[in-house]
């Protein structure tokens, strides 16, 4: 896929710390959750604004910075991408999360490419005033490495699924992730809130454009998912998961979601 290499034409603007969007923000991240106004607001007086365009690159993996960055709105998703431009997706991120963390914390360049997956708004945290603030928020620093954790589970979960299951498995598998992440109930089914190309399934578990329109375009015949412009309606999720045989390993909020709608 072609991306943008041009750097975003909107300057980065100083939030100031009674910008209330901002303090909206910082409390839908986990891992600011229960931080007191005070503090929400010496967050808000560090951070900048910059907005990118879809493609559009944000970081690239030898980036050094360490600097955090909050997702206000949109999505992005986390690449690694070979010298012939093709990509594997590690994960796609949207409103409330957060990415760079791992250069913030040892310095060294980041393990993977991060781009636009839409029009995207991002609050963006100097590394030094992010480590300042963890020296004085003990439970923040807990929060994040229980978050680190989990996208490594993520990973070698990712890892796994390439390794030894097959192409429907591994997409069935991936949708439900996505419908966990992103999705919202609707009366007749579940909608994942990303506009997504085949292209972008395929990069996410390793397979090709052609495997995933043909898996797809028949579950829609089987009447278990519609797809209209890039998104995704999970209409039977009980169906396409008992008959992958997902069991317990695909993820526990679409699980609920199977319970109560399959």
């Amino acid at each position: 896929m072609a991306v943008s290499l041009l750097p975003s034409v909107l300057t980065p603007l100083q939030l100031r710390s009674s910008d209330k969007r901002a303090d909206a923000t910082l409390t839908r991240v986990p891992l600011f959750a229960g931080l007191a106004p005070a503090d929400l607001d010496v967050l808000s007086s560090k951070l900048t604004r910059r907005r990118y365009a879809r493609d559009e690159v944000i970081l690239l993996q030898t980036d050094t910075s360490g600097d955090l960055y909050i997702l206000e709105r949109g999505s992005v998703r986390i690449v690694l991408t070979s010298d012939d431009g093709r990509e594997v997706v590690l994960a796609l991120l949207g409103p409330g999360e957060f990415f760079g963390e791992l250069s913030l914390l040892d310095g060294k360049p980041g393990h993977a490419d991060v781009l636009a997956q839409e029009d995207c708004s991002l609050m963006r945290l100097k590394r030094d005033d992010f480590r300042a603030f963890l020296r004085s928020q003990v439970d923040v620093a807990e929060k994040l490495l229980a978050v680190m954790s989990s996208r490594l589970r993520d990973t070698d979960g990712l890892v796994y699924d390439t390794t030894f299951r097959d192409v429907p498995n591994r997409l069935a598998r991936a949708i439900f992730k996505l419908a966990a992440d992103h999705g919202r109930r609707e009366a007749d089914g579940i909608v994942i809130g990303l506009r997504l190309t085949q292209e972008d399934l395929a990069a996410m578990i390793g397979s090709s454009r052609v495997s995933i329109n043909r898996y797809l375009k028949g579950w829609e015949r089987e009447g278990w998912l519609i797809i209209k412009r890039g998104v995704i309606k999970l209409l039977q999720p009980g169906e396409l998961w008992s008959h992958y045989h997902l069991g317990q390993a695909a993820a526990a909020e679409a699980s609920r979601w199977v319970s109560a709608t399959g």
